[in-house]
């Protein structure tokens, strides 16, 4: 369908004329797509069965006189019997009686008549011809194929026509082409046995030749026409045609020799011999992918699923294929990503799942691949790193291949018991989503379309503030100011800009005939756009949210579904509009704060409306000029921005800022179900067009679907119970002392827990604090003083034994009770770091990192002793544009403070590392003043005397004076986490990476100096692990 709407396009390009010619057969997705997509007046249908047999007859009888002519011309040195008069005007009306209506016919037999010895050839064609008439295929294919088998014996003629079978029967029934040389590789057999049959089937087959007439042995042997697969596959010539395939049977042979292939020990972890398991897909050049995963393989690893499933065999555990994917499975995943196929990972499975009984193994198989999906296109080697780390403990596919873990983990992390509800995880935007549909066209849920404001496609020059598509997911509608820009989903193309909002523009959707776009802006006026022209229809001013000085918001504006109604929030009311006047026909009353989404159920008459106040409503539109309230949904925390429901009116979806999506029963109000996943607020949620699937998107820039057939939660890891909403937000800050043996997490709901590494469970209730948002949380080295920073500017202490805390305003050094309304005002106050000395007596706090202000907070006095900032003019050595702070650490002796931080020395230039070393009493720099790294440290550590400082990216000797631009010696060491925090890195290189739940809200990883490595989650639980010598982490 893209290519036919990309030939709609034509007539747009006015620089040239262009006249294209398509040929196909006559089926039915090519027809419909003809008639949806290109516009009648663009092109011109002809269909062969419609056209004059004379105009036919006189077409064919003209292609055979001009190849005849070549033949002659060609062959006139070297036989001297070919008259000027051959072949005859009779011979040719033959010929043409016998190919009309079929081009190929005439193709091909005038293609065996020029292969050798011409005249004979000829005289072969016409005595078969008169000795038992042969028309159509049967006719053109068989005398040719007849050839193949003449010479010899019955014993040899039938070993030939067997091997003719074979060989050529592979090459029809092949899902792509194959060169000699991978063909004999595949079916076993030598590559002088395969040139032996194809040599002389030079007129039915396309064998490339080198320029000494050889056939070529790395160039794919193609077919002239289908009709010669169609003629060998024909059922009902099985008892006339000794050369007839039975396909089933071929497809069967096909795919044996290709598990045979793939088990032979062509396939193997890291095939292409990386030695690196974090290594990316696009880093490994392809000739080296070509020559790890060669013609033969590459073909088996592609399409051996699909000769299994056509063979029509039921494929059970005792035969080939399960002891394959015992051993192989991973190896196969592996081996698609390289080749860019990963997509055919699930398709694979999915089709494979369909004839045979074994569910178990491949039902989990598919949730692996889908919740992996990502990362095991992107580095494939993470299939047995990150993949089978984080598959749930009671993974079918986790507990065959559990066993690779060892050689990359000591100690693993706890992981869900069962997969979820969660089904795939689709990332790849670099900012907030706006905007999900799934296709129209795809019914089946497979194809959704995303939209987030870090689309540049349409000329916007800085991303867009939002996103709407058209009902049949050919235009998209993105706006950024008071500018509206429709572009071509398929081409990128722009095709109207709607101009005339005077404020930014808040809303836009499009009708369901997707002839119109609603939009709405700030100064509250709706538009209604012609798509087509882009004109104006009509403007409506919308005086009561222009009192109350509010928009429309971006989920709050729909049509009906037969385009005479919109609907939209104004306030904490729907008003209900008639779209060709503009007049108001309801006001829906009932929400008591600002409704944020509205949406139509498919019955036409019930809107749903999520608000501000934390609920669903349910209205009925046609009971009068007030409507009337159906349902009211309770069960969200915070307000709900999205709303829909599914394509029976059953089930209403809504999605909150609690990171929850609820399904509810759209009749009784119950609720059905509950997910849970996403790190950051959710804002938009679609229904497949089956109701089965759900996707959400959401601010931590991630797509989610979900089995919204599915009755049971998202799990979460096997460990302690939790109770209460605020024990399941996701952590956002962890801290390792340097002994290792205890760990604590800050979580989004104000929660610190502590935690015992041999045990993994929790070594004391949880401590409640009143600082909302945990940033930053260290425990001293005696575990009797436990220090957090909040978002807000707060700092507290707890005793970890009494559960007691106590809390400050680090602004202000007072002690407070809460973090109020105005510190939540204020801007750049989060306390991103803090740090224990390790005598227990100073607290180091540090927060604005791009300003990198740090204060000393003495324990004992409570009062803060020294204020020193990184950007201060005393401290900024002359070249340093830029500079944020990203690591502290204090000496043993708690005398000194060294800081870590990022410095672009240059516009646009890359970020170095800088590690300062400061007295704790003065706050002023000491003698060293600088070291400079290669890259930021995201961790630092002194060592047991303090004369040297360990971090992530190397170490620096603190014996060797080192200035500004000069370089100390680094080598990075140990593990740590990527600036992104989607990788842990070995040694400075990727090892492992973290799926989006294992990297909390907004959380750092901390090493400790054992190679232990703790994540948050976004449960609010901690995983940990450590990893194994051999990788020489220490």
């Amino acid at each position: 369908m893209t290519i036919l709407r990309l030939l709609s396009k034509i007539e747009v390009i006015t620089s040239i004329r262009l006249r294209i010619f398509v040929t196909s057969r006559s089926e039915l997705p090519v027809v419909l797509g003809f008639r949806k997509e290109v516009p009648g007046d663009l092109h011109h249908d002809v269909r062969l069965e419609d056209v004059e047999q004379t105009t036919i007859e006189r077409n064919i009888r003209i292609f055979y006189e001009i190849q005849f002519s070549h033949i002659k011309e060609s062959n006139w040195l070297y036989d001297d019997e070919i008259s000027a008069e051959w072949p005859g005007e009779s011979t040719i009306a033959s010929l043409v009686d016998r190919a009309k209506p079929l081009f190929i016919v005439a193709f091909t037999v005038s293609r065996y008549i020029a292969e050798a010895d011409p005249t004979g050839r000829l005289d072969k064609m016409l005595r078969l011809d008169s000795n038992e008439p042969l028309t159509g295929l049967k006719g053109t294919y068989l005398p040719i194929l007849e050839q193949v088998v003449t010479v010899g014996d019955a014993r040899q003629r039938h070993i030939r026509t067997a091997e003719f079978q074979h060989i050529v029967g592979s090459i029809v029934l092949l899902s792509n082409p194959l060169s000699t040389t991978a063909l004999s590789t595949l079916l076993g057999i030598s590559r002088p046995e395969v040139v032996k049959v194809l040599q002389p089937l030079s007129s039915v087959l396309n064998i490339p030749r080198t320029a000494d007439g050889r056939i070529h042995s790395t160039t794919p042997i193609t077919l002239f026409h289908l009709s010669f697969r169609d003629f060998l596959l024909d059922a009902s010539l099985k008892d006339e045609n000794k050369f007839w395939i039975d396909a089933r049977k071929m497809h069967g042979i096909l795919g044996t020799q290709c598990v045979r292939l793939l088990d032979s020990g062509t396939l193997r972890e890291d095939i292409c011999a990386t030695n690196n398991p974090g290594v990316r897909r696009a880093k490994v050049a392809k000739t080296t992918v070509h020559d790890s995963l060669p013609e033969a393989v590459a073909y088996a690893c592609r399409y051996w699923v699909q000769h299994v499933v056509d063979s029509g065999e039921h494929v059970t555990d005792d035969g080939a294929v399960y002891p394959f994917l015992e051993k192989h499975l991973l190896h196969w995943m592996e081996a698609l990503s390289w080749l860019g196929r990963a997509s055919d990972i699930i398709h694979g499975l999915r089709a494979l799942r369909s004839v045979t009984n074994m569910l178990r193994l491949l039902d989990d198989a598919i949730r692996f691949a889908l919740s992996n999906r990502y990362i095991i296109d992107h580095a494939p080697l993470q299939t047995y790193v990150s993949a089978l780390l984080f598959a749930p403990s009671q993974s079918v596919v986790r507990q065959i291949f559990a066993g690779g873990l060892r050689k990359y983990f000591k100690t693993m992390p706890r992981v869900p018991e069962r997969w979820g509800a969660e089904m795939q995880k689709l990332e790849g935007h670099r900012s907030w989503l706006t905007s999900l549909a799934f296709s129209p066209e795809r019914p089946d849920g497979k194809t959704l379309m995303s939209g987030s404001e870090d689309c540049t496609k349409y000329e916007h020059e800085t991303g867009v503030s939002g996103v709407a598509f058209s009902q049949d997911g050919n235009t998209l509608a993105s706006y950024l100011g008071d500018s509206i820009v429709l572009g071509d989903t398929a081409t990128g193309e722009v095709t109207q800009r709607l101009i005339g909002h005077h404020e930014n523009v808040t809303a836009a959707v499009f009708s369901p005939d997707n002839k119109t776009v609603l939009s709405t802006s700030k100064n509250s006026t709706l538009r209604l756009w012609d798509v087509a022209t882009g004109k104006e229809m009509q403007k409506q001013e919308l005086q009561e949210l222009q009192e109350l000085a509010l928009p429309v918001e971006e989920e709050s504006l729909v049509f009906s579904f037969d385009n005479k109604t919109i609907v939209y929030g104004s306030g904490e009311h729907i008003i209900v509009r008639d779209t060709a006047t503009g007049v108001e026909k309801q006001k829906l009353v009932g929400h008591t704060d600002v409704i944020t989404s509205v949406a139509f159920l498919l019955d036409g008459r019930t809107v749903v409306s999520g608000s501000r106040d934390m609920t669903v409503r349910l209205w009925d539109i046609d009971t009068g000029d007030s409507g009337e309230e159906k349902q009211k949904l309770i069960g969200h925390t915070e307000r709900v921005v999205c709303v829909a429901g599914s394509s029976d009116s059953r089930t209403i979806a809504s999605g909150s800022w609690d990171l929850t999506i609820r399904l509810w029963d759209a009749r009784t109000g119950i609720q059905k179900q509950s997910f849970t996943g996403h790190s950051n607020r959710i804002v938009a949620i679609a229904f497949s067009a089956d109701g089965k699937t759900m996707a959400s998107g959401g601010r931590d820039m991630t797509v989610r679907l979900w089995d919204a057939t599915k009755s049971e939660e998202t799990q979460i890891p096997e460990g302690p119970e939790k109770s209460g909403p605020s024990f399941k937000r996701p952590v956002t800050a962890v801290c390792v002392p340097l002994d290792g043996q205890m760990k604590a997490s800050g979580s989004l709901g104000g929660i610190i827990r502590l935690w015992d590494v041999a045990t993994g469970e929790e070594t004391q209730k949880p401590i409640v604090t009143n600082a909302q948002w945990i940033r930053a949380v260290d425990l001293s080295p005696d575990r009797e003083i436990l220090a957090f920073g909040s978002k807000y500017g707060a700092f507290g202490l707890s005793d970890p034994q009494l559960g007691t805390t106590r809390l400050w305003d680090a602004d202000t050094g007072e002690e407070i009770d809460e973090v109020s309304d105005a510190m939540e005002r204020r801007q750049g106050r989060t306390i991103h770091v803090i740090r224990i000395s390790p005598d227990s007596k100073t607290i180091l706090l540090a927060s604005d990192p791009d300003s990198g202000m740090m204060s000393l907070w003495d324990v004992a006095t409570e009062k803060v002793t020294q204020r020193f900032q990184l950007s201060s003019t005393e401290n900024i050595e002359k070249g340093i544009l830029q500079e944020y702070l990203t690591a502290v650490a204090f000496s043993p002796d708690s005398k000194t403070v060294a800081t870590g931080s990022a410095v672009q020395m240059a516009a646009s230039g890359p970020w170095d590392g800088m590690v300062r070393l400061w007295d704790a009493a003065s706050g002023k720099l000491t003698g060293i003043r600088c070291s400079i790294l290669r890259s930021p440290p995201m961790w630092m550590r002194f060592n047991d005397d303090g004369s040297a400082l360990g971090t992530d990216v190397g170490r620096v000797d603190l014996s060797l004076p080192c200035g500004l631009g000069q370089a100390s010696p680094s080598t990075p060491t140990g593990v740590t986490m990527s600036w992104d925090g989607q990788w842990v890195q070995c040694d400075g290189s990727d090892l492992l990476w973290l799926p989006h739940e294992y990297r909390g809200g907004g959380s750092r990883v901390c090493a400790s100096h054992d190679a232990w490595i703790a994540t948050g989650r976004e449960d609010g639980t901690l995983s940990w692990f450590s990893f194994e010598p051999w990788l020489g982490i220490t």
